[in-house]
């Protein structure tokens, strides 16, 4: 090292020091710009797809409600069945058509056809040979119009098909069917032809500064497709030409699958691509919006050789000033060292000759000053040698001591410094990532709960409907749960982060535990029914009611999360729940089961979240069950334990403190609002920028007597309190113009005797006492709740309302062989019932119990039973039942 020149160790450490790191800090700087702005070009490429989408989506819907209501008018009705076609005199029947249609193929249709129930085509006002022509002719069969013809005729729905290429019209077409009804049967179908010039417009309008982009749309046919567009760069590729799907591009491939997705990927023309895949619906079709990622992304590609050139300027220019410096500094001194040699030599006569900047010129004169005291001081020099040794080795020593010491401290004292930083570094990002997953949960959670509060919504009020037909109110039921199950879920993952972040408190009250293992009981009694399990409820207390104090909600939980649990991991044999008292006023639980057991190695990992053990991708679920009872239980001053052997079956078990109360427990019965108590009717505004939540909250409040005004933020909300009188306001808390708690200030400035009621979406800040703290009346959390709400107006404004009664008398128990007698003796009529489930003829098998009612009055007990089933649309669950009474 002693032989490399100045300027190059010069131009090493001004290349090492700050041309290396500016040069990686500024290709980081750009290599992180560019992954974003492709992020951002494929999140643009993806929202213009999605607009594709919804055009086409929303062109086709506009057919098909053109479509059913041509064929709800009195005309169409009328003339499938008049007697002119009933006989098949059509002339007059086509001029009145002709007439009254005509003008409606104007509006992008290209023709209308009436068909009979049994496909035959009556009336075609465009394609003349396809009259008199049946839809299972060779000409129709297996058709796009034969496919929508059949769910018009099977279904009673009006539809769309796919666009296909018609042998008889040498063009493609796709048709929209709508069912004739009269007095709700099937008198015939309407079908349009649509024109398919306005789509093929908006799927191929790509218009923007990108001059690659394309739109690509296929449709797919069994193991083939067709591109149902020219593409861009293959003049060989024809428009309805069938291709097998192996030589599709992957992006078309997803697209024809239903795959939404948006991609840096290949295209046909093996060319790098960013592209967005879109599934439609209506028509069937794939469609990929791309754009060449070279075109795309030209503007990095000038600013990496941009940056490059500027790279090599400085290091040109830092090997220049090195070089330069490198030179001045070394010159003086080489000279100042071949001096030195020579005054070492004993020449203490020599000179140096200033020059060069400053400081060499300072240390030129310095030099001269030493020689000159050298040359005086050198014969007394020679005289105190040994003695200036003997003193420079107590001097070194001490040095070296004191060297060592101040090391030592140093070295200390950087390791504090370093400690310290890593500790404030540490508590700085946990702030951040805690502060950083507050904010996600309540974005996620207000995200997720406002659909959610459309779903249920819509959903309560739809069941209120006393005209609803059975299927429907099948269909609202498998939605009511459905939406339930998906908001549990959601729960669980947010009660999990609140739980970790401190934020759940035990509530304690009194409640009834033979209530409480009653309910449990009954709500898990069928579902272990359905799999065929024996379902146990063993307790050591024979009380009608033993009230206790506790947290009802957290217990009520832990129970349902650990049977859930067994009746999910258990196929044969029992699952039982016992609850013991113990001293002390103690309780022991128990949930037991007969299932495939956990095996020793995950005792303690089944209690992490997010882990179900190996049963997990077979079962489905959160995983977290049993980490928010560990938790719950925790908080409670207890702690859950498991028994379990491989194939065996499982054990949970706890105890907890319940202490026993001597207060009674009043047992109010269930009930329905009807409606307002006559002269109790108030004025109530809801305030939401979301549509949907303003209208479910409206509905609920007019169908029972309120009278409701909505407006969509806060400055809409005061105009409304200047005009009208206002009894209680309902107010989301995030909304434009005007957020809900600057509304809140407003208005108790305005009246402070309107009562205001926060809604929100949020679960992170949901407590009761958080609201009212801020001046709120109290707090609604979404999705809303029927009873919630009716509960909140009552008690806030001290009305009343008209209830329906819904309790009912518990059923009187019946042994396993009085029903299985009940149903020997009505066989024949049972076999019936059976056949109906196979139909799904909800209707028909309620007859059928009615009929075994009345024809066996014997047989009550075991219709009551079947009705469970029945009232819960469970048809196939009752066929199984009563095959298992069968067998036994």
């Amino acid at each position: 090292m002693n032989k490399v020149p100045l300027s190059f160790k010069l131009f090493s450490w001004l290349l090492i020091c700050a041309v290396i790191p500016t040069s990686l800090l500024a290709l980081l700087y750009l290599n992180s710009f560019e992954q974003a702005f492709l992020q951002q070009k494929q999140e643009n490429l993806s929202q213009m797809a999605d607009q594709k989408v919804r055009q086409i989506e929303n062109y086709i819907a506009g057919k098909i409600g053109d479509a059913s209501m041509l064929a709800q008018l009195p005309q169409t009705v009328n003339i499938m069945l008049s007697p002119q076609h009933l006989k098949g005199k059509q002339s007059l029947d086509k001029a009145i058509l002709n007439d009254f249609y005509q003008q409606f193929l104007q509006r992008g249709y290209l023709n209308l056809m009436l068909l009979s129930p049994a496909g035959k085509i009556i009336l075609n006002l465009q394609d003349r040979q396809l009259t008199k022509k049946n839809i299972d002719s060779d000409l129709l069969n297996n058709s796009a119009l034969a496919q929508v013809f059949q769910r018009a005729t099977y279904f009673l729905e009006s539809s769309s098909s796919s666009f296909e290429f018609l042998p008889a019209s040498k063009n493609s077409a796709a048709f929209i069917a709508a069912p004739i009804l009269y007095r709700e049967r099937l008198s015939g179908v309407l079908v349009l032809q649509i024109d398919n010039r306005i789509i093929d417009q908006v799927t191929a309008d790509v218009s923007g500064s990108i001059l690659s982009r394309e739109v690509v749309v296929a449709a797919r046919d069994h193991d083939f497709f067709s591109f149902q567009l020219p593409v861009k760069y293959d003049e060989n590729i024809l428009v309805g030409q069938k291709l097998r799907i192996a030589k599709a591009t992957f992006p078309l491939k997803k697209a024809m699958d239903g795959i939404r997705s948006v991609t840096v990927t290949t295209d046909y023309r093996n060319v790098k691509v960013i592209a967005a895949s879109r599934y439609i619906p209506s028509i069937h079709w794939g469609l990929v919006l791309k754009e060449d990622l070279a075109e795309a992304m030209a503007v990095f590609q000038q600013m990496r050789t941009l940056a490059l050139v500027i790279l090599l300027l400085i290091l040109l220019s830092v090997l220049v000033i090195a070089g330069y410096l490198g030179r001045s500094i070394a010159k003086p001194l080489t000279a100042m060292a071949e001096i030195s040699r020579s005054i070492a030599s004993g020449n203490t006569r020599i000179r140096v000759e200033p020059q060069g900047f400053k400081e060499n010129y300072e240390l030129a004169l310095s030099f001269n000053h030493m020689s000159d005291r050298l040359f005086n001081a050198q014969d007394k020099l020679e005289q105190q040698v040994q003695e200036l040794n003997h003193l420079n080795r107590q001097l070194s020593k001490e040095i070296d001591e004191r060297k060592f010491a101040e090391l030592g401290l140093v070295q200390a004292k950087e390791k504090a410094e370093l400690s310290k930083e890593q500790a404030e570094l540490a508590q700085q990002e946990a702030v951040a990532a805690n502060k950083a997953k507050s904010i996600f949960l309540a974005s996620i959670s207000h995200e997720i709960r406002t659909p959610m509060n459309a779903i249920l919504g819509y959903t309560q009020i739809l069941q209120r409907d006393q005209g609803l037909n059975v299927d429907q109110r099948h269909s609202l039921s498998v939605i009511n749960r459905s939406s339930d199950h998906l908001l549990a879920l959601i729960n669980d993952i947010l009660d999990l982060s609140k739980i970790e972040a401190g934020a759940v408190e035990t509530v304690s009250q009194v409640f009834d535990l033979v209530e409480l293992i009653q309910t449990l009981s009954d709500m898990f009694k069928l579902k272990a029914e359905q799999k065929g399990l024996h379902w146990q409820v063993e307790t050591d207390f024979s009380l009608e009611q033993l009230p206790v104090i506790g947290d009802q909600g957290k217990l009520r939980q832990i129970l349902i999360n650990l049977v859930g649990n067994a009746l999910k991991f258990t196929d044969k044999g029992f699952v039982q729940l016992a609850v013991y008292s113990v001293e002390n006023d103690r309780f022991n639980f128990e949930v037991s089961d007969s299932g495939a057991g956990i095996e020793g190695k995950d005792h303690e990992a089944i209690f992490d979240a997010f882990n179900q053990g190996d049963k997990s991708e077979i079962q489905g679920g959160t995983g977290l069950g049993l980490t928010i009872s560990q938790k719950y239980l925790k908080i409670m001053g207890s702690k859950l334990m498991l028994d379990s052997v491989v194939n065996q079956g499982s054990r949970f078990y706890f105890q907890l403190p319940l202490p026993v109360s001597r207060e009674n427990i009043r047992l109010e019965p269930k009930s329905q609002v009807l409606a307002l108590k006559p002269g109790d009717q108030k004025t109530i505004l809801v305030v939401d920028d979301v549509d949907i939540n303003r209208t479910i909250l409206n509905r609920m409040l007019s169908d029972v007597g309120f009278l409701a005004f909505e407006a969509a933020n806060g400055r809409q909300a005061l105009d409304l309190l200047a005009q009208q009188d206002i009894d209680l306001v309902f107010t989301d808390l995030k909304m434009p113009v005007m957020d809900g708690l600057t509304l809140l200030q407003h208005i108790k400035a305005f009246d402070s005797t309107i009562p205001v009621i926060a809604i929100s979406a949020s679960s992170l800040q949901n407590e009761v006492q958080h609201y009212i703290h801020l001046g709120f009346e109290n707090y609604l959390s979404k999705p809303f709740h029927f009873e919630e709400v009716y509960k909140l107006l009552k008690n806030t404004l001290g009305i009343e309302f008209i209830y329906q009664q819904t309790s009912k008398a518990k059923p009187q128990q019946i042994s396993d062989e009085e029903l299985r007698q009940q149903y020997r003796q009505a066989r024949e009529l049972i076999e019936k019932i059976i056949q109906a489930c196979d139909r799904y003829r909800v209707d028909e098998v309620e007859a059928l119990l009615n009929e075994l009612k009345s024809n066996y009055p014997d047989s009550r007990g075991l219709a009551d039973k079947l009705n469970e089933y029945v009232s819960r649309y469970e048809l196939d669950t009752l066929k199984n039942y009563l095959n298992e009474l069968d067998k036994d």
